[in-house]
C-alpha cells in the first residue's frame, strides 16, 4: 500500500475521532433533495436497480448531501458514491438504515472458493486485531470496540453472484451493539457493493432488503459475471474470501484503526477500491446516538 494513500487513510481516522459536532446538519432542509423509484440506471457500475416503489434511491448529488450535510461526514467520503438507498417514504434523518451504492472496477472476482473458504478463521482474525487495538485506544481514551462476531455468516448465491455478509461491533461507549452488513454482486468487470449501516436491531429488516436488492440489481447485458472471458478480460487475483476480508479490513480500519489487519488483507483492492465505503458508520452511528440523546425526556 503507498504511503501517500496510508497516510490519507490515517488522516480520515484523525478527523473522525476528533471533529465537533456540526450545528449545521440540523438545519439542512430535506424537501432539497429528491428521492426516486422505479428502474435505476447506474452507468458507471454497466447496472441497474429495479427498486419499484419500495425503496427510495438519491443520486450522487443528493446522496453527497445526506451523507456530508445531513449524516454529517467529511465531504471526500462521498466521492465516488452512486447513490443512497433508504426505505420507500422514510427520511435520511430517521433512526433506520441507510444502503450506500458503490462500484469497484477490482476486475473478475473468482467463485471458486466459494464452498471452501474458512470464514472463522477470518472472523477470529478480526477479533484480535480489534482487542490489540483497543489497547491503544484505552490509551487515547476513546471508546473501545470489538467485533462480536458474524451478525450473519458469510452466505454466496451462485445463481444471482450476491455475496452478502454482516458484522456485529460491540462500541463501549453505547448501550446498543452496532451492524455492519454488506451486499456484493460480483460483475464482469468489477463489484457493485450496497453497505447498509444501522443498530444492530435492525438486522431483521435489513437482512429482508438486502435479499431482495440482490435480486433487484443486475448488470447490463455484456457487464454480467458470465460474460467473463479469460483470455481477454482482467481478473481480480483472488476469490470471495479475499473480497470479504478486504470488505471487513477496510470497515473495521475506519472504526478501530486496524491498519495491521488492513494491510494483511486489503493490500491487493486498496488501488481498485475507494476508502470512501469505508469512511461511513462512525458518524451515521453519531448522528442516530445524538438522535436517541435528543428524545429521551430531561430528567428533573
Amino acid at each position: 500500500m503507498g504511503h501517500c494513500m496510508l497516510k490519507a487513510l490515517a488522516a480520515f481516522l484523525i478527523v473522525l475521532a476528533t471533529s465537533p459536532v456540526s450545528a449545521s446538519a440540523q438545519g439542512v432542509p430535506v424537501d432539497e433533495i429528491t428521492p426516486r423509484g422505479g428502474t435505476i440506471a447506474l452507468p458507471d457500475a454497466q447496472a441497474q436497480l429495479e427498486l419499484g416503489g419500495r425503496y427510495d434511491f438519491y443520486g450522487p448529488a443528493d446522496a453527497r448531501t445526506i451523507i456530508v450535510d445531513i449524516w454529517e461526514n467529511q465531504p471526500e467520503q462521498a466521492e465516488g458514491v452512486l447513490g443512497v438507498i433508504l426505505p420507500a417514504g422514510t427520511s435520511p434523518r430517521d433512526e433506520g438504515w441507510g444502503g450506500i451504492v458503490t462500484y469497484q472496477a477490482t476486475g473478475w472476482v473468482s467463485n471458486e472458493d466459494a464452498r471452501s473458504a474458512d470464514y472463522d478463521a477470518l472472523l477470529r482474525e478480526m477479533q484480535d486485531q480489534a482487542r490489540a487495538d483497543n489497547l491503544d485506544r484505552r490509551a487515547q481514551g476513546l471508546p473501545e470496540v470489538d467485533v462480536v462476531g458474524w451478525a450473519q455468516a458469510p452466505q454466496y448465491d451462485s445463481v444471482s453472484h450476491a455475496l452478502i455478509w454482516a458484522r456485529e461491533l460491540d462500541f463501549s461507549d453505547s448501550e446498543s451493539n452496532a451492524l455492519s452488513y454488506d451486499l456484493r454482486l460480483l460483475g464482469r468487470e468489477g463489484v457493485l457493493s450496497i453497505n447498509f449501516v444501522a443498530d444492530i436491531d435492525k438486522l431483521p429488516a435489513i437482512r429482508s432488503s438486502a435479499r431482495e436488492l440482490s435480486e433487484l440489481a443486475s448488470f447490463d447485458p455484456g457487464a454480467r459475471y458470465e460474460d467473463y472471458e479469460e483470455a481477454s478480460d482482467d481478473a481480480a487475483g483472488y476469490g470471495l474470501a479475499g473480497l470479504i476480508a478486504s470488505g471487513a479490513g477496510l470497515a473495521v480500519a475506519k472504526q478501530l484503526g486496524a491498519f495491521a489487519l488492513l494491510l494483511k488483507f486489503a493490500k491487493p483492492l486498496l488501488v481498485g477500491l475507494g476508502i470512501a465505503l469505508a469512511l461511513f458508520f462512525t458518524p451515521i452511528r453519531r448522528f442516530w446516538k445524538r438522535r436517541k440523546a435528543r428524545a429521551k425526556p430531561t430528567k428533573r
